[in-house]
């Protein structure tokens, strides 16, 4: 189940536990060691005979490992069942309903974000070898003009003008003499005009592999007609998934330099 779509803290729970792995068997145990109760206190909780506090709610998000959008709109789930009155209750929800809708913003679930200014921003969203230049340095033995320009097949001249940009606005750091990837991740959110450029050059640029995939890579078109309700769980299950592939990501040894694309929209 995911969180933003959830009306009830416990059924988020329950759902949560059995996710885990041999159907969540002890985690209700480790969750009550982590939070410092008894599992008689928790068990009682969860069959509705009292109340979890905001202490109690702030720690379970943290074991969780939700992220700061994800742990607010969990405690505001809790603060709704703990409203003792009809007013507070309407406000809880006015706050879940503001919580969803930036739920439904990419920006808001990706950490670790760097805002550029605009004029930045026109020229590194401008080509697609900008954003690659920059994650190329990520990989072992990619850290000098030379090695991008082979790795990426652009010129040496062309390498160096990207690499003194990025490193003018911090998206790349000398370490000597060595070129290394900067702290930070980007985006540009999808109200920018920049948005199209970024997604077309990197379509473009997958488009030039179609014709010899590797059986390590991934392509998948599918035309459907579905239902409107439909079309919308099926967004929120590919935001879902992108918050799984940010983790995952965010954790992962920079050993190859990958694309994802991902398109959901209405043919009109």
């Amino acid at each position: 189940m995911q969180l933003f779509e959830c009306k009830d803290y416990r059924a988020f729970i329950r759902e949560w536990v059995k996710s885990q792995p041999r159907n969540g068997h002890g985690q209700f145990r480790k969750m009550a060691e982590f939070l410092g109760i008894q599992t008689s206190m928790l068990s009682q909780i969860m069959a509705s005979h009292r109340e979890m506090n905001a202490e109690t709610a702030s720690s379970l998000a943290e074991f969780f490992s939700l992220n700061e959008l994800e742990s607010d709109y969990f405690l505001c789930l809790v603060q709704l069942e703990r409203a003792g009155n009809q007013r507070l209750k309407s406000q809880m929800k006015r706050q879940l309903e503001k919580l969803h809708e930036q739920s439904q913003k990419i920006e808001k679930r990706i950490s670790k974000t760097r805002e550029l200014d605009e004029p930045t921003k026109a020229i590194f969203y401008s080509q697609w070898y900008y954003s690659a230049v920059r994650l190329v340095t990520a990989l072992k033995g990619i850290d000098t003009i030379e090695a991008i320009a082979e790795r990426l097949r652009l010129s040496r001249a062309q390498v160096a003008r990207v690499t003194r940009f990025l490193v003018k606005h911090g998206l790349c750091v000398y370490n000597g003499d060595k070129l290394h990837y900067g702290p930070q991740s980007t985006h540009v959110s999808a109200e920018s005009p920049l948005a199209a450029r970024h997604h077309l050059n990197w379509r473009l640029k997958a488009m030039e592999n179609l014709e010899g995939l590797k059986s390590t890579e991934l392509v998948f078109t599918s035309p459907v007609a579905v239902s409107k309700k439909d079309a919308e769980l099926l967004r929120s299950r590919f935001l879902e998934m992108i918050d799984e592939w940010a983790k995952v990501v965010d954790h992962s040894p920079s050993e190859q330099l990958m694309c994802l694309n991902i398109d959901w929209v209405e043919i009109e």
